[in-house]
């Protein structure tokens, strides 16, 4: 009989043919037998009844068990279950006479169908006759084969594997009792069917696992690996890692036999739930940490910008002061200048004169005192006239003075959330003005201010914001001067406006203190300052700048060096 892999099938012989079939297998020196899928003896040829002693009657119907030796049933009851589920195709163990002799014989067995009915044909080769050193070899063989299957246990149960055997067409499935007892069933509890597997696979991990193993057993993969849940005897879920592969495929490369290993790693599982968990409630922390950070720069913000206004509103009041100051002077000049003594003695001539207006014209012409009349009348006109330009002098300069109180006031008014309306500013206005309201203080400590500001350089921002970024920074500048060891004829501030790659660039230096500090950015933060101040004045005018998309940095080549501060915005 030709030898076919477990699995292949061999029909039984037609009709037509049985006669034929009959001879050769009768014919044969081998063993050959048919066996029902219950083990049970179909069929034997003449070689089994002439050397096993038994007749045609005895044997049909009879279990393949009472043809091996007594002491090795449980071992071949094993083996032909095995057999008949299709998970061997070898059998070692030698068959029994019926007067007890043993006879050494190899045994093969390929599945088939006899009468319409699914079958095992084997066949048995008798090693008798073979040399000595041939059986010799074969024992050794087969000891070794024992030994490697025994250590392949051991390694399995070692390692704590499961293991399965599937026969693709049937579905019949081996389990080993480890794979039983993973989830928590005794061997005899697992129908030993790949239903079994499927009905305690997770429902989550069904589509994705079933994908996996399809793409495998279609010759997609080189092997099948997942992982997957499934259901325990007490109802939880047991991770298992599931590998395995196709060691057997028909002519047409159709698969018939998988196996594979499970391992249980649900504690390994466990443990990355568990660090995820740890991971999302750390990222959690993280953005509760945020958020509280977030707020505390936004309180810190508004702080600073409430720093910001105080210095502001020191500037404004300052600046208004010496607003104020020529207002007074002029009050009192004005006051002195009222007119009252000359009005007093215009009076006084022009009862004179009244006096004499019955001789009036001897009095002015031949009186002494009757010409002096006109000429102190005189004096006295030219006098209220210079009064008169006086006052007017002193109404325009109280009018200049509301006037710049008023554009102090509306400067140093406090923008709107958000930096208020926006609107395309002359950078050269905005550095003119600043000035402007600036120019008594500058002035009072005499400082030369040199500017050179570019013509048509526009940025877009909140007027007030912008003015007060530019005051504060003058402000800065002449407060460094003041710190510093400089001679007063030598104290500069200089301002330029100019283009540098493409943006809008200005730049406000001075030639005072300086800042001796590796990290000049630094003097942006809140607290930071060379002249002993609160430092919010920077930080504040940073925010202003950065909040319209511009950049500010800061320069200062050391103690006693100056310090520039340069403002970047984009160009409009």
């Amino acid at each position: 009989m030709t030898e076919k892999p477990v699995g292949s099938e061999i029909s039984p012989p037609g009709a037509e043919t049985v006669d034929n079939f009959r001879i050769f297998f009768d014919l044969c020196p081998d063993f050959l037998f048919v066996l029902n899928m219950a083990g049970d003896i179909i069929l034997a040829n003449k070689t089994v009844l002439a050397i096993l002693g038994y007749s045609n009657e005895e044997l049909t119907g009879m279990s393949v068990l009472r043809l091996h030796p007594e002491g090795r049933r449980d071992e071949a009851g094993v083996i032909v279950t095995e057999m008949i589920e299709g998970r061997r195709d070898f059998c070692p163990i030698p068959l029994l006479t019926r007067n007890g002799r043993e006879i050494p014989v190899e045994t093969r067995v390929v599945r088939g169908m006899w009468n319409s009915e699914p079958c095992l044909f084997g066949y048995s080769r008798n090693l008798t006759d073979l040399k000595q050193s041939d059986i010799t070899d074969l024992k050794n063989a087969e000891r070794r084969l024992r030994e490697n299957e025994e250590r392949l246990q051991l390694t399995l149960s070692g390692a704590d594997l499961g293991t399965w055997d599937w026969h693709v067409p049937t579905g019949d499935v081996h389990f080993n009792r480890r794979w039983a007892e993973m989830l928590g069933y005794g061997p005899e509890e697992i129908d030993p069917h790949v239903r079994t597997w499927e009905k305690l696979l997770h429902p989550e991990d069904t589509a994705p696992v079933t994908a996996t193993l399809r793409r495998h057993l279609d010759g997609k993969t080189d092997a099948y690996q997942t992982e997957h849940r499934l259901r325990s005897k007490w109802g939880t879920w047991v991770w298992v890692l599931d590998s395995g592969r196709v060691i057997q495929r028909d002519a047409e490369g159709k698969p018939l036999r998988m196996a594979g290993i499970h391992m249980d790693i649900t504690e390994r599982k466990n443990a990355e739930a568990e660090l995820l968990r740890h991971r999302e409630q750390l990222e959690e922390l993280v953005r509760e940490r945020t958020l509280r950070l977030e707020k505390a720069q936004k309180e810190l913000l508004l702080r600073a910008v409430e720093a910001g206004r105080l210095q502001t509103l020191d500037i404004m009041l300052h600046n208004i002061g010496n607003a104020v100051t020529p207002i007074l002077l002029q009050a009192d000049q004005m006051a002195m200048l009222n007119g009252d003594q000359t009005v007093k003695y215009l009076e006084a001539c022009y009862r004179d004169l009244c006096n004499h207006r019955e001789e009036l014209n001897r009095y002015i012409m031949k009186e002494k005192r009757g010409i002096e009349v006109f000429s102190y009348m005189e004096r006295l006109l030219e006098n209220l006239r210079e009064q008169q330009g006086k006052t007017t002098d002193a109404v325009t300069t109280l009018k200049n003075a509301v006037g710049h109180i008023s554009q102090i006031l509306k400067v140093h008014s406090l923008p709107a959330e958000n930096g208020g309306m926006k609107e395309r500013l002359g950078v050269a206005s905005l550095v003119e003005n600043a000035l402007r309201i600036q120019e008594a203080s500058l002035k009072k400590r005499g400082i030369r201010v040199q500017t050179r500001l570019k013509p048509g350089l526009l940025i877009t921002a909140n007027r007030n914001s912008m003015m007060q970024v530019i005051m504060n920074l003058i402000k800065n500048a002449y407060e460094a001067l003041d710190a510093s060891n400089r001679d007063p004829s030598g104290k500069e501030i200089f301002i330029h406006s100019f283009h540098h790659g493409g943006r809008v660039c200005l730049e406000i230096g001075d030639n005072g203190i300086g800042l001796e500090s590796h990290t000049p950015e630094a003097v942006f933060e809140t607290g930071v300052s060379a002249k002993g101040s609160s430092g919010f004045g920077l930080f504040y005018s940073k925010a202003i700048v950065e909040a319209i998309g511009g950049t500010v940095s800061f320069k200062s080549d050391g103690k006693e060096k100056g310090a520039v501060v340069r403002m970047e915005f984009k160009e409009q």
